[in-house]
C-alpha cells in the first residue's frame, strides 16, 4: 500500500475523516472516555488495511466478543491474540485449563492467608 492520507483511507473504507482521526490519535471523550471502535469501524479498517479483523481486536487489546474491554497489559493483549487465532476446538481445553489455574491461585491464596 503506497502513502495516502487519512482522509483518503477514511473515504476509500467509508468512514469520516474525524472518526479516523479520533481512532489514530487515541481521542478521549470529556465524558464518555475513550473512543472505542465499533464492530463496524474494526471490520472497515481491517477490509482498507488487507489485515485481518483478530489482528485488528489484539492490536487494540481487545477480546472481539467483548468490544468495550479494554487490556493495558501487553501479556493480555498477546493471550487474546493467539487465543483468537486458536481453532474452535481447541478454545474450550484453554478455558478449562485456565479455570483450573484460577482454582489453584484461590487455594493457594487461601493457605497462605490462613497460615499468617
Amino acid at each position: 500500500m503506497g502513502s495516502i492520507s487519512l482522509s483518503a483511507f477514511a473515504r476509500q473504507i467509508g468512514m469520516s475523516p474525524s472518526n479516523l482521526s479520533q481512532l489514530e490519535r487515541g481521542y478521549i471523550h470529556p465524558k464518555r472516555g475513550l473512543v472505542v471502535p465499533s464492530d463496524d469501524m474494526l471490520e472497515k479498517l481491517a477490509v482498507g488495511l488487507d489485515i485481518p479483523l483478530s489482528r485488528l481486536h489484539a492490536l487494540l487489546g481487545r477480546l472481539p466478543d467483548q468490544p468495550y474491554q479494554v487490556f493495558e497489559n501487553p501479556d493480555a493483549v498477546q493471550l487474546a491474540e493467539r487465543f483468537v487465532r486458536l481453532p474452535d476446538y481447541a478454545k474450550p481445553a484453554l478455558w478449562d485449563a485456565l479455570q483450573s489455574l484460577e482454582a489453584l491461585v484461590e487455594r493457594r491464596e487461601s493457605q497462605e492467608t490462613q497460615n499468617h
